[in-house]
Parts: C-alpha cells; sequence; structure tokens
C-alpha cells in the first residue's frame, strides 16, 4: 500500500512499495539513493499552474551531466528521475538516456507526452526506463487544455500514452485536480484506466519558486476536496492502514521525509536542493562535486537534524495518525522547516474525517455508485 503524499493516491502497486522501503533504509544510510534531476526549465506548454522560474543560465551539458552520472552512482544513487520543464526539447535526451543506462540507473521519465517521438518509444526499453509519468489534466481536450493553454495538446499527449503501453512501457498518469477540472475527477481516473495506466490524483498545487503565489490562484480550496479524499479512500484504504501502524513515540522520534537523507533534486543550472519542493539550496555541481555537497552541505546537515518531535505544533497534534508531513512545502508556505503549512493541516483534518466516515459511522469502505 503506497504512503502518499498529501492525498495523491498510487493505483499501483508493488513498485511504490519497493521504492518505500530503499528510501527508508537509503535515510538511515544518509544514501541518495532517489534522484531527480530536471534537464530544463523550457517547456512547449503554458500551464496556468506552473511553478517553474527558468533562469537566464545555461542548463547543463551532456559533458556535465556525464560527470554528474558518474558522480551519484559512486555516492548510491539507484533510482533517477528525469524531469523539467519538458525533457523531450532536450536534443541530446537519447545521449543522456544511454548514459543513464551505462551507471546502471532505474530511471523515470517525466514528461507532459506531447513531444515524444514514435520512432524513441522502442528505445526506452533498451534504456532501462521503468515508468514513464504524464501529466493530464482532463478526461476531454476542452477541459486539458484549459489549464496547457496549447490546442492539440490533449490529442498529442494521448496518442504517446497508447504508443507506449502498445510498447509494453510503464506508464503512470499524475491527474492534477484543479480549479478546473475537480468536476471531473471520476471520469479523468476512468480515461486512465481505459488506457490500461496505473494513476494518481494530487491536487497539492505549489507556489512558484520565487515566492510567487499565483499559482494558487487554481487550487482546489481544501474543503472542497473532501469529495476526492473519501473516493481515493474507498478505492484503495490508505488510511485505515495508517492509523493502525501509527505509533506515538515511533512516530515522534522518527524524521519527516526522506529529503536530503536518501533524495535530492538536482535543478538544471546544477543547483542541488534537498527534495523538488524545498528551496534551500544545498550547493551547485559546476563549483563543488556532488560528493562535497552531499557530505558536507550546511544546509543538508541542518535538514538531517530534524524529528518530528522538533515540528511545532506536530509533536502533540491529535491529527498526527493521518498527516504525512511536507517539510518542503512548509518551507514553501512559510520560510520554515519546522512550522506546519496550513494546507497540509486542513488537509489531514479531511483525511481524519474521511476516516471516521468509513470506518467508525458504521459505514462501507465499498465505492458509492453514482
Amino acid at each position: 500500500m503506497t504512503r502518499s503524499r498529501g492525498w495523491v493516491l498510487e493505483t499501483s502497486s508493488r513498485s511504490q512499495d519497493a521504492l518505500d522501503s530503499l528510501i527508508k533504509q537509503a535515510s538511515l544510510a544518509l544514501v541518495p539513493a532517489v534522484v531527480k534531476l530536471d534537464l530544463t526549465y523550457a517547456c512547449n506548454q503554458k500551464c496556468v499552474h506552473c511553478c517553474v522560474v527558468p533562469e537566464r543560465r545555461e542548463d547543463l551539458s551532456l559533458e556535465e551531466i556525464r560527470v554528474l552520472f558518474a558522480e551519484i552512482a559512486d555516492k548510491g544513487c539507484l533510482y533517477l528521475s528525469l524531469s523539467g520543464g519538458e525533457i523531450f526539447l532536450r536534443k541530446d535526451l537519447p545521449d543522456i538516456l544511454e548514459e543513464a543506462q551505462r551507471c546502471g540507473f532505474s530511471l523515470r521519465l517525466m514528461t507532459n507526452g506531447s513531444l515524444i517521438p514514435p520512432e524513441m518509444i522502442p528505445r526506452m526499453r533498451k534504456y532501462r526506463v521503468g515508468e514513464v509519468d504524464v501529466s493530464l489534466y482532463g478526461d476531454t481536450a476542452e477541459v486539458h487544455e484549459s489549464v496547457t493553454r496549447v490546442a492539440g495538446s490533449f490529442e498529442k499527449t494521448v496518442a504517446s500514452i497508447r504508443r507506449m503501453r502498445e510498447a509494453g512501457i510503464r506508464i503512470k498518469i499524475g491527474l492534477i485536480i484543479l480549479k478546473q477540472n475537480i468536476h471531473r475527477f471520476r471520469q479523468m481516473v476512468d480515461l486512465a484506466e481505459s488506457l490500461g495506466t496505473t494513476w494518481n490524483l494530487d491536487g497539492s498545487i505549489l507556489r512558484r519558486f520565487d515566492g510567487s503565489e499565483a499559482p494558487l490562484a487554481f487550487q482546489v480550496p481544501v474543503s472542497e476536496l473532501a469529495d476526492v479524499v473519501e473516493y481515493r479512500e474507498r478505492r484503495m484504504p490508505d488510511l485505515k492502514h495508517m492509523k493502525e501502524a501509527w505509533n506515538r513515540e515511533k512516530w515522534l522520534e522518527g524524521v519527516p521525509c526522506g529529503a536530503g537523507r536518501a533524495m535530492c533534486t538536482i535543478s538544471p543550472y546544477g543547483d542541488v536542493f534537498p527534495c523538488s519542493v524545498m528551496p534551500m539550496l544545498a550547493g551547485n555541481i559546476r563549483e563543488q562535486s556532488f560528493a562535497e555537497i552531499w557530505d558536507h552541505s550546511e544546509v543538508l546537515k541542518r535538514v538531517r537534524a530534524i524529528r518530528r518531535r522538533d515540528l511545532e505544533t506536530c509533536a502533540t497534534c491529535e491529527l498526527a495518525p493521518f498527516c504525512v508531513l511536507c517539510p518542503g512545502r512548509s518551507v514553501l508556505d512559510n520560510g520554515s522547516l519546522t512550522e506546519p503549512s496550513l494546507f497540509r493541516c486542513s488537509e489531514t483534518a479531511i483525511h481524519r474525517d474521511v476516516y471516521e466516515k468509513i470506518y467508525l459511522e458504521g459505514g462501507s469502505c465499498d465505492e458509492p455508485r453514482e
């Protein structure tokens, strides 16, 4: 059973369980087993909620990426995600994938799916691409393109998904829930399942990394997410397992997440961060080796030192059994690693309410049909 960040619902799987176990073990050993590299912040779409802020700096060159891959492999990286922006805008992407395969990484590609050349798809298996994550914002072109603001993007994305599935490539569709599409979330799930993919529902929209709150204008108010959370729990009971497995003392002594301990994110310009949503600069690989940053960064040491008992209000909160902490979201929202995100707290209250509705009020976990 997946342990989701916020109310993300993952319909796979053993692979997610294996990744969770890997992160837990790597966190104890401080091994960067999971690395996310953003290859570029350039994109062919103009999504209304995008939090990326391109800068006037050169993206890492192929040679710089080769050196980086060797360094993260030496430090123990096993699982590499390549993201953006849109990764298929990089003309040297086949060379990057070949180098990643040579280093032995298990690869995940994150893409909007609209630029994948058909001839590239059969080569993905050669490159050990274990999963391709594709973002989808609606079950129709009208809804999807109200978010991407690019005509024809829905058809291209769905066509790429079909071709990849026909080639036997594992696809996970990220169903991003926004004001524009919350009324269609069930139909979006139906589309993902009809395409033969796994999927996740994600309603957590982030500020831009420059602090701008513009993307939050499209975030569904937490109070309106209860139906989605209940739908999730009835499809895949997760809150029940979280509640049953929760132990206060063990929880208090644990770390909030694997950020900076088992995982990190590297920007197209070589900046290293504890994770993709924690804008705390640990160093830059153009100025230091990855090993120097991972082993000696004061920012990473600060992140690693935190235990759940250090988090303001969280240690005594009655909602703790239903909360999946995200220090990165706290930094984005409050500029603090220890002050909780109000969005996450409100979201967790809905988790508790849904749990009580289903399990304590005599309800059934069977999904109600409309």
